[in-house]
């Protein structure tokens, strides 16, 4: 019984250093604030035919912040059916100046 009730105390002891180790680690609200953009989880973001507006550009970053990611992989795929008129054609000088808007949002 004596050595039942010494094995419940190590095994409680054991318990509450190990907790407080793991607590010692846990960042602070203030630390995980510090995190920069490259340290957080980053998305692929596919752009369907250049059909991309600068509204919905902007508002698509908004939420992806929101979400807490911290940047985004554009990829430029085929168009959208019967959305041909709208789309703005590849590498076209317009194409470029909406490619850099998600970077002047982002270092803004």
């Amino acid at each position: 019984m004596n050595l039942m009730l010494n094995t419940v105390k190590i095994r409680s002891l054991f318990f509450l250093l190990i907790t407080f180790l793991l607590v010692q680690h846990i960042p602070s609200k203030a630390q995980s604030q510090s995190t920069t953009n490259t340290a957080k989880p980053w998305t692929y973001w596919w752009w369907m035919g250049g059909t991309v507006t600068e509204s919905d550009i902007t508002w698509q970053l908004e939420h992806f912040a929101k979400a807490g990611l911290g940047g985004v992989h554009i990829i430029p795929i085929y168009g959208v059916k019967g959305l041909e008129k709208k789309a703005i054609s590849f590498l076209s000088p317009r194409w470029m100046e909406v490619l850099g808007i998600p970077y002047e949002r982002a270092s803004g």
